[in-house]
């Protein structure tokens, strides 16, 4: 993670989805961790109330190709669930955008929900695609195209996106980035039967890469603020970098990520 640092009925739409949004309850309490594949190996954080754990190697399509996923999933979602307070373990994935991933990581399930072949409809796809691919590695049996082994494990009750400019977007046309995004949270949400998906990002990040270009029907947002300590650091809860979905976490840096709850709204 992180580490420092359309109009009319379309309009009306997203503003709906975003109200329905705002009707779900912040699921966490406290203060908890989220870690990946930097942690492989290490104890797991104690006095924590929950963890959220990174599926993949910091990119998009890791369980999918030559870098590969995080080799700790199995070990660090099973502590997640087990040795924090609230015995709550999330899972968040990696996500971009570029134009070769259309070509080189299809996903037959998501070509077949394309209403045309457009460049904003093969960006969503590539969302899609994203989100299919962790969420079978996650919980499939078996090898998976990549080469890798599915870990066979139960789907979390939320999912995060991760929304970082560390990951390829296009800077030219900036509702293909959003159109990533809208099709990993459809997919996902699809996937697992309606499960909240959130996104982390910070207000920057956010603006390079997806603009004033909405994406509809996320639960909420993960605030990550670079801070170094936890004093104030709930005063970001107000800044939902979307600039229309709630915080539910802010995140500061210490020996290891740590997110703190936002107060109910």
């Amino acid at each position: 993670m992180l580490r420092l640092l359309a109009a009319g009925t379309a309009a009306a739409l997203a503003l709906v989805m975003g109200q329905t949004a705002f009707a779900l309850s912040n699921p966490y309490t406290g203060q908890g961790t989220d870690i990946s594949w930097p942690q492989c190996g290490k104890s797991f954080p104690s006095g924590v109330s929950f963890g959220i754990v990174g599926v993949d190697h910091g990119r998009p399509f890791d369980p999918d190709n030559q870098y590969g996923p995080n080799t700790c999933l199995a070990t660090e979602y099973a502590a997640a669930q087990t040795k924090t307070s609230t015995k709550r373990g999330d899972l968040y994935i990696n996500t971009g955008y570029d134009p070769t991933y259309w070509t080189n990581h299809q996903v037959t399930a998501c070509i077949n929900q394309m209403t045309a072949d457009t460049p904003v409809q093969e960006a969503w796809e590539v969302g899609c695609a994203t989100a299919w691919i962790n969420f079978n590695y996650v919980t499939g049996a078996g090898v998976n195209r990549g080469g890798y082994t599915q870990q066979g494990l139960a789907a979390p009750a939320m999912w995060w996106l991760d929304v970082e400019t560390g990951n390829s977007w296009s800077t030219a046309d900036l509702s293909l980035n959003a159109a990533t995004l809208q099709g990993a949270r459809d997919e996902l949400n699809t996937l697992t039967g309606g499960a909240p998906v959130g996104a982390y990002s910070t207000s920057l990040q956010w603006s390079e890469i997806a603009g004033s270009n909405q994406v509809t029907g996320l639960a909420a947002v993960w605030v990550a603020t670079g801070q170094r300590s936890s004093k104030n650091v709930t005063s970001y809860c107000t800044k939902a970098f979307d600039g229309f979905t709630r915080a539910w976490l802010v995140q500061w840096v210490g020996r290891v990520d740590y997110d703190v709850t936002c107060p109910a709204a």
